[in-house]
């Protein structure tokens, strides 16, 4: 949907306010930088003398180093308590799936239902009568001859 003349023509001066007020300042700020600008401003253009200066002192390769190294320290911290976070809550028995996704269950596999996992167990494991024990759909329907009418107990096939 087009927005109408009048609803562009009222948001226009603000917009315009705005990109001068946010985007002018940063281009002002640029360009005293190439001026011999200290604690006053000084609008005549000098070049890019500053910044030659800048780049030849002993103190701003030390801190380009330093900013290097904290920035690769930061991005492997990171790295690894987000590895480890996610190891953590990693469930112990890795056959364990949550019950929103669909991997395949392996025929004849009997699933425990919980409170919000579903636990893939192989037949010693199966409690027969425990209330929340079914066979995977697949060896059940074949068994049966009769397709599991419960969508919330189908696996996939």
């Amino acid at each position: 949907m087009k927005a109408p003349l009048l609803a562009k023509a009222v948001l226009a001066p603000s917009v315009l306010l705005i990109g001068l007020c946010v985007y002018g300042y940063i281009g002002f700020t640029i360009y005293l930088s190439f001026t011999a600008s200290t604690m006053m401003p000084v609008l005549q253009y000098t070049g890019p003398e500053a910044y030659v200066r800048l780049m030849g002192l002993n103190n701003w390769i030390l801190s380009v180093k330093n900013l290097g190294i904290f920035a690769g320290l930061y991005i492997v911290c990171c790295a690894v308590l987000g590895l480890g976070l996610a190891v953590l809550i990693e469930p112990e028995d890795p056959r364990r799936v949550g019950v929103s996704l669909d991997l395949p269950v392996p025929d004849g596999a009997v699933l425990h239902r919980h409170r919000h996992r579903l636990e893939v167990a192989d037949g010693p494991e199966h409690r027969p009568g425990c209330g929340r024990c079914t066979r995977s759909a697949g060896a059940a329907s074949r068994s049966a001859g009769v397709k599991d009418s419960d969508p919330s107990r189908s696996t996939a096939s």
